[in-house]
């Protein structure tokens, strides 16, 4: 036994050389195999290797193989090329394909639409002719109109069960088109039968229709009734009508239609759902433009906020997104038309809080993305703080305040308990919120800037704090917004009246400046070496930039103080000092855009004391020249270039340079 087992590993470890062995032999093969276009000497080599490595080994345990044939039986043998597959039969050309599907899609469809048309044509001339000579009254029409619409559904009923489905959805949906016609011919075209029988009748027959296609489970059948069923107002209508008639029925048929929803897996069902409380709510705005009386005026907004409110509760994923969230922007939409109105602004307000609070909960998490954030999380709660503060009549009074910081809580809670996982969006409104507030609490534009500028620190701060970036980027819009006032109100200033740095306006354009300063030192001392803002700027340009705003706020103050001369002068002298100050902080920081930016200005400055100083008088003009030219020389003295210091030692002979 343990022979056996010896002479087994002997010829186990011969296989393992003679493979590798014909490893390398194949690789020699193949290399020159692809230099020759002969391939005879490939095989007679392959031959040769065949013909010297015996086909079994001792004590016959390996069985003999094959000679290898040719090299693609050498390189199948090694796994190394795939086995033939099955001849494919021939493809037919693309455009043969392309040419069966149109003719397949005309045949199907252009024909049955060409079709129905033409009949509606033929019977409409004939009824046509037949009412101008006198044959056919108005009741007669009707009849026909029933009559037709009855044997074109029994027909359709009868195919559909057979063999031809769609053919039968055809003519169904072609019944459903004469029962709507006849509506409009018996109510308001002839004036026969009241416009709310006509209106149940057209409803009912689209309600079989959409039944009957649930049952089924037909998604295009339905589709057809569903609308037919939200088209039948606007068919029987002559023109007039209650607004809140027309809202509830559409309520009513729009709430069916959702909860049929529910219990079906269709993709393109909510998309008619959508288009319904559209153009509801669009004839809804149109019917009550102008009404004094709240409930008439806001009806549209509690429309569509309701049957946002149904979807959601009743639908799921896909299909809930779809129908809820246009359903909201169309509630913003109705609330904003009607705060053009003059119903009562108690309402508006309600309805704006109503609709914030619905789109922090509308939608699905896991489907959260782009469109969840910029409507759940900002557009509808800002649209309606907007709405509500406008409501409140005086908006820059304690109740403005009130109403932007109750919606700041709102968006805050949202972002606390993380709705829809759009914590960082909601952060963000919440935080633009709380500078609406700040900036409603007076009119007093100083104290304004004062409160932004402090409130613009915080939310660097808060940024830190809880890893919110959104938080940051708010205050910043916001401290932007205080900046542009608080220049405004520097160049409102009279010219040459004012004493520089000790106005109003300069305190508050110096809390701006310190502001940007202290934002730019915390963002550059707290940013992450990984993040985009440190791979584009160093700290060193980041803490710098704050100080921009106070390089230009000192312009400012000096280009108009006390006359002509002293303030050309002063800036001629400012540019030179914050250019030569520019070049040797960035030498000693190793900056070198701030090292650019003071040569910049040094050269500005020699420029403006070029240009402008002939204005001035032969003192000033004297003063800025010579100012001027000693700080130039102190830059290209910044500039200069040195002589190498001698070696101290010298080196040794033989030593390599």
């Amino acid at each position: 036994m343990e022979d056996r087992i010896s002479r087994l590993q002997e010829t186990a470890d011969r296989l393992a050389r003679e493979v590798s062995e014909l490893k390398a032999s194949l690789k020699t093969l193949r290399d020159e195999a692809a230099g020759s276009t002969a391939s005879a000497p490939a095989r007679s080599r392959i031959d040769e290797f065949n013909a010297a490595v015996p086909p079994g080994g001792e004590g016959g345990t390996v069985p003999p193989q094959p000679p290898a044939r040719n090299w693609d039986d050498v390189m199948k043998s090694l796994g190394t090329t795939p086995a033939a597959q099955a001849p494919q039969p021939p493809r037919a050309p693309a455009t043969a394909a392309a040419r069966r599907g149109i003719e397949e899609l005309v045949g199907r469809y252009g024909t049955i639409a060409l079709a129905s048309l033409t009949i509606l044509m033929g019977i409409g001339a004939l009824l046509g002719w037949a009412i101008r000579n006198g044959y056919i009254g108005p009741t007669t029409r009707v009849a026909l109109g029933l009559v037709a619409a009855l044997v074109l559904a029994v027909f359709g009923w009868r195919i559909r069960r057979g063999d031809s489905p769609r053919y039968g959805n055809a003519l169904l949906a072609l019944s459903l088109a004469v029962v709507h016609v006849v509506a409009w011919g018996a109510g308001p075209r002839l004036q026969l039968v009241n416009s709310a029988w006509v209106l149940a009748l057209a409803g009912l027959a689209s309600a079989a229709l959409a039944t009957l296609a649930w049952r089924e489970n037909d998604q295009t059948l339905f589709n057809i009734g569903f609308g037919g069923a939200l088209l039948a107002p606007f068919v029987t209508s002559t023109g007039g009508g209650s607004a809140i008639l027309l809202l509830s029925y559409g309520f009513v048929v729009l709430l069916a239609g959702i909860a049929s929803l529910a219990q079906r897996e269709w993709t393109q069902s909510p998309l008619v759902a959508t288009a319904g409380v559209g153009i509801y709510a669009a004839a809804g705005a149109s019917m009550v433009d102008g009404n004094m009386r709240w409930a008439i005026a806001n009806a549209p907004v509690v429309f569509s906020l309701g049957l946002g409110a149904v979807a959601g509760v009743l639908l799921e994923g896909r299909k809930k997104m779809a129908v809820t969230w246009p359903a909201l922007v169309v509630a913003l939409a109705a609330l904003t038309h009607a705060a053009f109105g003059t119903s009562l602004p108690a309402a508006r307000y309600v309805l704006a809080i109503a609709l914030c609070i619905a789109a922090g909960f509308a939608g699905e998490t896991s489907l959260r993305g782009f469109r969840t954030a910029l409507l759940g999380g900002l557009l509808l709660p800002l649209g309606s703080a907007v709405i509500a503060v406008a409501a409140v009549g005086d908006a820059i009074s304690v109740r403005g305040v009130l109403t932007a910081l109750l919606f700041a809580s709102l968006s805050g809670l949202a972002a606390w308990r993380n709705l829809m996982g759009d914590r960082g969006t909601h952060a963000f409104a919440a935080t633009l919120m709380v500078g609406l507030a700040i900036s409603l609490s007076g009119e007093n534009r100083q104290w304004m800037c004062l409160m932004i500028s402090a409130f613009g620190v915080v939310t660097a701060l808060a940024t830190r704090r809880f890893a919110l970036p959104g938080i940051g980027l708010a205050g910043a819009m916001w401290l932007t917004g205080a900046t542009v006032v608080a220049f405004t109100m520097l160049g409102n200033r009279p010219r040459f009246e004012y004493r520089p740095f000790l106005t109003q306006e300069s305190v508050a354009a110096l809390a701006v400046s310190a502001a940007w300063f202290m934002i730019s030192w915390h963002t550059a001392r707290n940013l992450k070496p990984g993040s985009a803002l440190a791979q584009e700027l160093p700290r060193g340009v980041i803490r710098i930039l704050g100080a921009v705003v106070a390089f230009f706020w000192i312009r400012q103050e000096l280009a108009h103080a006390w006359s002509p001369d002293v303030s050309g002068f002063l800036l001629v002298a400012y540019y030179a000092i914050a250019g030569v100050c520019a070049i040797f902080v960035g030498r000693w920081r190793e900056l070198q855009m701030l090292r650019q930016v003071g040569l910049a200005l040094s050269l500005f400055a020699a420029v403006t004391a070029i240009t402008q100083a002939t204005l001035l008088g032969i003192g000033w003009r004297v003063g800025s020249y010579l100012l001027t030219g000693a700080f130039l020389l102190g830059v290209a003295w910044s500039y200069r270039v040195t002589r190498a210091e001698p070696a101290s030692t010298p080196s040794p002979e033989g030593a390599a340079p």
